[in-house]
């Protein structure tokens, strides 16, 4: 996924009564399996609200691009599991609130603070080694201490900030990913 874009969003929403929970489940298992061989597929997130009479199921399923979701919707396998879904007895839905779904919105999200943190101190540490090391190959003895250590600071912040902390934060989004695809 490009910097900047969220994921492209598909949310299906079914009501249904309790006699039917076990065939949905099903069903819903067999759409998110078919959905995760897709390519740009993201991820999903289930929410089952449960009343006296009936159980509404959200289910979002996150996508790379609007083409990925537009492959995704021509789906024939998409469809039968659809099918699937509409042979129980539906209601009206009357979800006003999704909750947990933000997770599905940024693509930073998946990222914790202190993962960031963490990932900022190694490159700091790193790479004020590194250039303390190339400085002294590169600059003369007699080159200011004081202007050496600006240098060597404005380069590693951008060094930080414009490739090594977005790459290493795509790159853990994607370890992250490819950890929760597999369990």
């Amino acid at each position: 996924m490009t910097r900047n874009t969220s994921p492209i969003l598909s949310i299906i929403v079914r009501r249904f009564d309790h006699k039917h929970k076990d065939a949905i489940m099903q069903s819903l298992d067999e759409l998110q399996k078919v959905a995760a061989e897709q390519p740009g597929y993201l991820g999903s997130h289930n929410e089952l609200k449960e009343n006296n009479k009936h159980f509404e199921l959200i289910n979002a399923f996150a996508f790379e691009t609007p083409w990925a979701l537009k492959k995704w919707q021509n789906l024939d396998d998409r469809k039968k599991c659809l099918d699937k879904l509409d042979k129980h007895p539906q209601g009206a839905t009357l979800v006003t609130e999704i909750n947990e779904l933000a997770s599905l919105v940024t693509p930073r999200s998946a990222i914790r603070k202190h993962e960031t943190v963490a990932i900022l101190i190694f490159w700091i540490f790193l790479l004020s080694k590194v250039s303390q090391y190339i400085s002294n190959f590169v600059f003369p003895p007699s080159f200011s201490p004081t202007l050496l250590s600006f240098i060597i600071i404005a380069c590693n912040v951008l060094l930080i900030s414009y490739v090594f902390l977005p790459w290493s934060i795509n790159l853990l989004e994607k370890i992250k990913f490819l950890f929760v695809r597999q369990n």
